[in-house]
């Protein structure tokens, strides 16, 4: 009977460490992926940013040049 009961309580005991190991590497696997997740939300949000910042910085040049035009035709008006 003793034995019995050892033997029982040898077997619970692997149970819950084998459902806690089990529960970890599901943890850690959640947070890898989440990490992944967010990894991919900052590219795409520094890749947003990037993108605006190339857009106004053509906008400027663009700009510019349509002002520097303007200024040269003006002037060639004067003459």
């Amino acid at each position: 009977m003793l034995a019995d009961a050892k033997e029982q309580a040898s077997l619970e005991y692997e149970q819950i460490i084998a459902d806690a190991n089990k529960k970890s590497d599901e943890m850690i696997e959640q947070a890898r992926i989440k990490t992944i997740e967010v990894a991919n939300e900052e590219k795409a949000k520094a890749k947003s940013e990037i993108a605006d910042l190339i857009n106004k910085a053509a906008d400027k040049i663009t700009n510019t040049k349509s002002d520097e035009k303007l200024y040269d035709d003006f002037l060639k008006e004067m003459k």
